[in-house]
């Protein structure tokens, strides 16, 4: 059954103010930190796409990728292959009490990779409703409602689509169903392109421009696999020392026809489904 903890974001206004107020200046320390940060976690995913790899050595009869892969459903998929296509929405939909929102300081660098005072973004999590079939799946393990889950990092104004200096993604980790913080496996890959395999907002990238992104699993093996739709603890770190970490405690997604009236519209004919359909009081009118 699908977990039944519904939490709360924690009192989302003294995060806000918490962490606004530490956003002041980048010392060589917090530097030191993040670099060391991003060195230790760069290294550690390496040595799980080694993993993985090895593990999948023999995946491919002739292993001299003559031809592109097979089309095929990417087994570590997050939601329905149908829910969406490039490009991501831009603004939050969904309930006021399923839209969570926080102002937080990222680490930040100039062109030449130079800390600079950390700057403060606006990062919001929603859920958009997916097709929903009641079969079990390997992102639904029970079959119930679907969903995607977005994050959204948003530069004020006045800093938007500046390359001189910009904030760098954070590291994003999910706590859920017996994975912790400390685990590898805890690690999210976000994406600006859904239904992808390997797209990652690569932790440290630069964040020029506002931009929305699709949790997402790495394919290093099941560990990997996080059920969205179920209940989850997201933390962004920016690993720094003046920019502390926060954390969304997303509760369990139930839509209803209030909250999320798209979970109960007719799905739409589109490239991901075939079948024959026929009108019986027409003479078995119908296409195919």
């Amino acid at each position: 059954m699908k977990p039944t903890i519904w939490m709360s974001f924690a009192v989302a206004a003294g995060i806000a103010l918490s962490v606004s107020a530490s956003a002041a200046t980048t010392s060589v320390s917090d530097a030191a930190t993040h670099n060391a940060a991003v060195s230790a976690m760069r290294a550690r995913l390496a040595a799980a796409r080694a993993t993985a790899l090895t593990a999948n050595v023999n995946s491919k009869a002739m292993g001299q990728y003559v031809y592109p892969g097979a089309p095929m459903a990417n087994p570590y998929r997050a939601y329905p292959p149908s829910c969406a296509a490039y490009p991501l929405p831009d603004k939050a939909s969904g309930p006021a009490s399923g839209i969570y929102s926080v102002r937080m300081p990222l680490f930040t660098r100039d062109s030449s990779g130079n800390a600079q005072p950390p700057e403060t973004v606006t990062i919001t999590i929603w859920r958009m409703a997916c097709s929903s079939t009641g079969s079990k799946t390997p992102y639904n393990t029970d079959g119930g409602y679907n969903a995607m889950t977005l994050m959204r990092i948003d530069r004020d104004p006045a800093n938007d689509n500046h390359t001189d200096v910009f904030p760098t993604f954070p590291l994003l980790q999910v706590q859920q169903l017996g994975v912790g913080y400390n685990d590898l496996a805890s690690i999210v890959r976000a994406a600006n392109e859904p239904n992808t395999v390997l797209s990652d907002g690569m932790f440290d990238a630069p964040l020029y421009s506002s931009a929305t992104y699709v949790l997402e699993n790495f394919n290093f093996g099941s560990a990997y696999n996080h059920l969205y739709s179920y209940a989850f603890n997201l933390r962004i770190d920016p690993s720094a020392n003046n920019a502390p970490k926060v954390e969304f405690q997303i509760p369990a997604y139930s839509p209803s026809q209030s909250t999320y009236p798209d979970a109960y519209n007719p799905l739409p004919l589109d490239g991901y489904m075939s079948g024959t359909w026929y009108d019986p009081q027409k003479s078995g009118e119908g296409m195919q």
